[in-house]
């Protein structure tokens, strides 16, 4: 459990790229395909992956406020 944060921190520094990703790839999908039918079902797959990456930075989020809810030598409380 110690890499928990850390990988935490990094889910959510990658899916900024996978939001340029999609951003980009919805670009290209509308100015090549011309049959609509298709784009609008690629676009709806690109969304899917889109929305599967936005998910796990909730996910990743929430792994970082449990680690953070136990004492630990990352995190301490102290008073004041």
């Amino acid at each position: 459990m110690k890499g928990d944060v850390k990988k935490s921190n990094e889910c959510i520094e990658r899916v900024e790229a996978c939001e340029t990703l999609e951003r980009s790839l919805t670009a290209d999908l509308m100015k090549s395909v011309k049959d609509v039918n298709l784009a609008v079902g690629l676009r709806s797959i690109i969304w899917d992956v889109g929305q599967m990456a936005r998910d796990s930075v909730s996910i990743a989020e929430v792994g970082i406020n449990r680690k953070l809810e136990t004492p630990s030598d990352f995190c301490q409380w102290e008073k004041v």
